[in-house]
Formats: C-alpha cells, sequence, structure tokens
C-alpha cells in the first residue's frame, strides 16, 4: 500500500549516502516523498511573477514549460518580450534547482536520473 512519507524540512540540506539510500528505498517501495514546505529556494518576486502569469489560449498547452535539454520555453500567454525573457530565467533556474535538489536527495540515482521538463500550471 502506498504510504506519503512526510520527510521534515531541511533533509535535503544533509548530503548522506544513508538518507539517499533511505529515500530511494521508500520511491522504490510504491511510496510518496511529501515536503510540508517546498525545499527549493524560490524568490518571493519570483514566486508573485509566477502568480501573474498566464498560460496561452491554445487548448493543446495545459501548463507553461522550461524543456532545459532545448532551454525552450513552452505554453506562455501573449505578453511583452521583457515578460518572457523573465518567465524563461525564473522557469530556468527552478528547473535547475529542481534538478540539483533532485540529485542530493536521491543521490545513489543521480546518474541515472533523465531531465525532462519543468512545469507550471497558472490555474487550478
Amino acid at each position: 500500500m502506498t504510504q506519503r512519507i512526510e520527510l521534515p524540512k531541511g533533509l535535503e540540506l544533509v548530503p548522506t549516502e544513508d538518507r539517499g539510500r533511505w529515500c530511494c528505498s521508500r520511491l522504490e517501495e510504491g511510496n510518496i516523498l511529501f515536503f510540508e514546505e517546498t525545499p527549493l529556494d524560490l524568490p518571493p518576486d519570483d514566486v508573485q511573477f509566477l502568480l501573474g502569469q498566464r498560460q496561452s489560449k491554445a487548448g493543446y498547452h495545459k501548463n507553461i514549460a522550461y524543456r532545459p535539454l532545448s532551454d525552450r520555453l513552452t505554453g506562455y500567454g501573449e505578453s511583452t518580450s521583457g515578460d518572457k525573457a523573465r518567465l524563461h530565467g525564473v522557469m530556468k533556474r527552478f528547473s535547475q534547482r529542481a534538478i540539483e535538489f533532485t540529485q542530493q536527495l536521491l543521490s545513489p540515482y543521480a546518474g541515472l536520473l533523465v531531465v525532462d521538463f519543468a512545469s507550471f500550471r497558472p490555474r487550478e
């Protein structure tokens, strides 16, 4: 049976092999690792900027997505070129932080991770 494993704030900052193996084992058992608060450092002005974004009106875009392998941003709504550049930067930094965090938290998997896109859904 899948369980939600609540991880204490700050656990991700303890780079130990034991912690990495423990987290990987919980995932391999089919459990979900849950953080009460986001373990990624998101500057408040970036969060506020993201909350003001709108996605594309095209029906095939459910999210604003950053694709790190091609450094490409998709799914964003019409905006000024400055907003697009800022949105690209915010999503790129978030993607980089998420990759670094995952590599640290799940260190036994670090060399095996397959990087995909980071997405943000501005609507519920």
